[in-house]
């Protein structure tokens, strides 16, 4: 069953309730939002297939949206790409106005692009970029279900540090109320710390939940 939203806020308003500090919590978006983005970028966990398609005589094209890293590209499926570096790119192009075309054998991330290369494109070539995915969308959460605590307790965490689940200084025992959320934000972040260490040791390791994405 696919994680949603709606049941990342639930999880969190009951064990809000149980510390009596679910009242003010209407939306978790920003939150979620932070933490989705947050663990797809320290962790490894959304994997991705997608193409991109070179151009002939031009020896870049613009990396995919929301693309955080990638480990193998292949050309038709068969003729695998080695990393290169923009030393290696530069040197392929020095001292000449025509640099070789042809099938090219390299490629290497800069600056929002691929550069493929080493001969630089004489044809569109179809690539394929396999890949781990930024994940940015509350509405549409792709993560495996072993991520659901990690979710949980991040938002959590982040409703503390945000202020949404402070007291105001002039509330009645407003000191009883800052250690308890004080005490609480501990611990939340000593669980998503936890949870995201847990994910860590097992990061790669679905590929059946590899994702294919149009661009």
């Amino acid at each position: 069953m696919a994680i949603t939203k709606a049941e990342i806020f639930k999880i969190v308003h009951e064990r809000l309730m149980n510390v009596g500090l679910a009242r003010h919590i209407t939306s978790i978006d920003n939150d979620l939002r932070d933490c989705l983005y947050e663990i797809s970028n320290d962790i490894g966990l959304l994997l991705t297939a997608t193409t991109v398609t070179t151009t002939a005589d031009v020896h870049t094209v613009t990396i995919p949206t929301g693309l955080r890293s990638w480990f193998v590209a292949v050309i038709d499926e068969s003729n695998f790409l080695d990393s290169g570096s923009m030393a290696e790119y530069e040197r392929s192009i020095e001292g000449t106005d025509d640099p070789a075309t042809g099938e090219p054998t390299k490629i290497h991330e800069y600056n929002g692009s691929f550069y493929i290369y080493d001969p630089i494109p004489d044809d569109a070539y179809t690539v394929r970029i396999y890949g781990v995915l930024e994940a940015t969308d509350v509405d549409d959460i792709d993560m495996a279900n072993r991520c659901r605590e990690a979710l949980v307790w991040g938002v959590m965490y982040r409703l503390f540090v945000g202020g949404e689940l402070l007291p105001s200084p002039n509330d009645t025992q407003f000191e009883r109320k800052m250690a308890i959320a004080t005490s609480q934000q501990s611990n939340c972040l000593l669980m998503y710390e936890r949870a995201k260490t847990a994910l860590k040791k097992s990061a790669h390791s679905e590929p059946a939940k590899v994702k294919y994405i149009d661009i």
